[in-house]
């Protein structure tokens, strides 16, 4: 009787266990032609004028360019135009204050302002509305179409990618597929190997409750719907250059090129990172089989970039000096 009530017991929670359907896995080709010539750009505006130094996280909503001073804990709303249109934060402790800002998201018809341990609600012209404190940090975060909350979870202490919220931010869950060449050599309660991948950029999809994500340290990228990773997009070689170094006696390589951005225009994906000196986009059609049919380079390195619409981006890059920042216009042909 009581090998049966086990086996019962067995069979009841098992499913708890059980992973979701495979990922579709796409490997893009070994070799395909860089189009050098493909991409125009043309410098809006000087935005050192506006004391802004540093190539900061760009956002275009609703037509506007927001840029964000993270040590300086303040956020700017430009027109496409470049003027500058309004700006919020300083440092501090207090109500609509932190002591930096790390990005922002779209909430509802407001604009969400991530600090250090809290989020900062503005309304678009960026009036201070509110603050809502946490207990940790994250640099992403999305309000999605089914009322939750999506923030980043960096996996060298999780193994996960996303932490879900209520609107209201009180937690639900975690999910996303483990790493399973995580690395968390714990040095002390601090400090890890540097040998984890984290997220670094997200693309959100509303009309399907879709979320693409980049990983910092590698070409890959993957599409989770409805919290289940349906796309995982790699390549079979190596393209990410690293460079070795040593903390209190263990090696990690720390990653030479990034992604830079995900974004997407009807059926086609835009994949951007760096390559040495160089910025290139790979562009997928998502009615292919998400086959990758054009590699271009950009005329120059963008540190910070935004998807405005169609084939249009912003992108924020240094002078020769690296004294002025400066806010181009970028159109692929």
């Amino acid at each position: 009787m009581k090998i049966l009530i086990l086996w019962i017991i067995v069979f009841a929670v098992s499913p708890l266990f059980l992973l979701p359907g495979e990922a579709k896995i796409v490997y893009i080709p070994d070799t395909i032609n860089v189009e050098e010539n493909a991409v125009e750009a043309e410098t809006i505006v000087n935005i050192s004028e506006i004391e802004i130094y540093r190539c900061n996280p760009l956002y275009v909503i609703d037509d506007f360019i927001y840029i964000v001073d993270m040590l300086n804990a303040k956020v700017v709303k430009l027109s496409h135009q470049g003027r500058l249109i309004s700006q919020f934060g300083r440092k501090g402790q207090g109500p609509g204050e932190s002591s930096r800002f790390y990005g922002l998201g779209k909430f509802k018809e407001n604009i969400a302002v991530i600090g250090k341990y809290k989020v900062i609600i503005c309304n678009k012209d960026l009036k201070y509305l509110r603050d809502i404190k946490l207990k940790h940090r994250f640099f992403v975060l999305i309000l999605a179409t089914n009322n939750k909350i999506y923030v980043d979870d960096n996996p060298s202490y999780f193994n996960y990618y996303f932490t879900v919220y209520t609107e209201d931010f009180k937690y639900l869950k975690k999910f996303g597929i483990k790493n399973p060449n995580l690395k968390t050599d714990k040095i002390d309660s601090r400090h890890y190997t540097h040998s984890w991948d984290t997220i670094r950029n997200t693309l959100y999809v509303p009309e399907e409750n879709g979320i693409w994500v980049s990983f910092r340290n590698r070409y890959d990228f993957r599409y989770y719907k409805d919290e289940n990773v349906v796309v995982d997009i790699k390549s079979k070689k190596q393209m990410f250059a690293a460079n070795e170094d040593e903390f209190m006696g263990i090696k990690t390589k720390m990653p030479a090129d990034r992604s830079i951005l995900i974004a997407k225009h009807e059926n086609k994906l835009y994949y951007c990172y760096t390559q040495g000196d160089n910025i290139i986009c790979d562009v997928f059609n998502l009615s292919e089989n998400y086959r990758l049919y054009r590699r271009l380079k950009f005329p120059f390195f963008y540190r910070s970039l935004a998807h405005a619409r169609d084939s249009t981006f912003y992108g924020l890059c240094y002078d020769a000096d690296r004294e002025n920042v400066f806010l181009d216009k970028i159109k692929i042909n």
